[in-house]
């Protein structure tokens, strides 16, 4: 889709912009808050994960609890899965961090002088990066929130497999 913007007055396209400016702040710190999410989520979910695969219990005799327990693994397993996904990097587009990599000063400082000229060109181009990071920050939150439904499904789960455990002696 293009979009043809004609000439707004210069105060205009730079409000625009300023305003596009912001939001795209705004963006990077929900991509950066959604990682750090994950990352203390993923802290805590994978060393819990961790035990119960390696606990004993699980690898005897097949019982009710320990069924419990492999499927509270499980879902703990999906919901790291999940968390890995939040914070793999993902770098689209033709703006932003995917700009400037792999290209020499040179040509980052050209392409900067040929877009500084253009309020249009700027306009768009930080729309272009405002769109890729709250896409990439919607996204990311989607699966940490995916992932807090796994853990929220795994607690009932180990929990029925401890008391299973305790109970069976």
């Amino acid at each position: 889709m293009e979009i043809v913007m004609g000439n707004p007055p210069p105060e205009t396209a730079r409000i625009a912009l300023d305003e596009v400016y912001r939001q795209i702040e705004h963006a990077r710190v929900n991509v950066s808050q959604a990682d750090t999410k994950a990352a203390l989520l993923a802290a805590g979910a994978i060393p819990i994960t961790a035990l119960l695969l390696a606990a004993p219990s699980l690898t005897e005799g097949v019982n009710v609890a320990s069924v419990f327990g492999w499927l509270g693994a499980a879902s703990m397993l999906f919901g790291i899965a999940f968390l890995g996904a939040a914070v793999w990097p993902r770098l689209s587009g033709r703006t932003g961090i995917r700009s400037g990599a792999r290209r020499s000063p040179d040509e980052i400082v050209a392409a900067t002088l040929l877009t500084s000229k253009d309020p249009d060109q700027q306009l768009l181009d930080a729309a272009e990066e405002l769109s890729m990071l709250a896409t990439l920050a919607l996204g990311k939150f989607r699966k940490v929130r995916t992932a807090m439904f796994c853990f929220a499904v795994a607690a009932p789960l180990m929990a029925a497999a401890a008391i299973g455990f305790a109970v069976s002696g």
